[in-house]
């Protein structure tokens, strides 16, 4: 319940490197535009107290946080002005929200207390770690201060809270991706191969001149495998690039597929 929670949430707020604990709520919101339920294979856990955002973590792109019960913060991609009023389907009927404001990614962020009443209790906590924070010593202390009354996870074990929707569409995009890695792996050393014993076919004639003025099998092996490798790095550099620069396409590929988790973003570091 929720007053058994507080003791624990503010237990895990005072661990060292914690910059914020946060209490993440889901619940069913759906938008309702022009009479009809916006698709959204999410909306059975789209709700949630605003605090949530931290977690994804989405930011604030226009307007302010909710404060009263009819007010909620959405996804910029969903259309609604600031100000507007939106009607949102949740679990008991439709009800009418004024929007405040507009976060970069999916959900509906509505007031803590209204968040509270839909879904009371906590069933998940987020700790936000502070900057240079020790993640493993959060982890060690969060057990401690939980111990039998639930379970701690972090790093690739997180995705166990994700919805399941969002695990089968990251699912279909790795295999995707693998198929197509694969066949490209298939295409280039069939290609590359089958190019180069032709290309040395056509060189019989220099090649056997090459003998003849004394050079060594093991010579022209070395020289074929050097041209080679001069042109396998120089496509690599190409081929790199342009991989590269064309991640944005296939990014639009993958999501025109509908394959893709929602809010996900490709970057490229150096």
């Amino acid at each position: 319940g929720e007053d058994e929670a507080g003791p624990i949430v503010s237990g895990l707020a005072k661990i060292p490197g914690v910059a914020a604990a946060v209490v993440d709520r889901s619940f069913y919101a759906q938008a309702i535009k022009d009479g009809r339920p916006v698709t959204d294979e999410g909306a059975l856990e789209s709700g949630h107290g605003f605090s949530s955002a931290r977690t994804a973590p989405y930011e604030l792109v226009s307007g302010r946080a909710p404060a009263a019960a009819d007010e909620v913060v959405v996804d910029r991609a969903l259309g609604a002005a600031v100000g507007s009023e939106l009607t949102v389907n949740i679990t008991r009927g439709r009800e009418r929200f004024r929007v405040v404001g507009t976060v970069d990614g999916p959900g509906y962020y509505f007031s803590e207390e209204f968040a509270a009443r839909q879904r009371p209790g906590v069933a998940a906590v987020a700790l936000i770690p502070g900057k240079g924070a020790d993640t493993g010593a959060i982890t060690a202390a969060a057990k401690k201060v939980l111990g039998d009354g639930g379970t701690v996870v972090s790093g690739d074990g997180r995705a166990e809270l994700q919805p399941a929707y969002i695990e089968h569409k990251r699912f279909l995009g790795v295999q995707l991706i693998s198929a197509m890695a694969l066949l490209g792996i298939f295409t280039t050393v069939f290609v590359v191969a089958s190019m180069l014993v032709l290309s040395t076919g056509m060189r019989r004639r220099e090649i056997g001149l090459l003998r003849t003025i004394g050079a060594s099998p093991k010579q022209v092996r070395h020289m074929i495998l050097g041209e080679a490798a001069v042109v396998g790095l120089a496509g690599s550099i190409v081929g790199c690039t342009v991989g590269v620069l064309t991640t944005p396409l296939l990014l639009s590929l993958l999501e025109g597929l509908d394959v893709t988790p929602p809010g996900m973003e490709v970057s490229v570091a150096s």
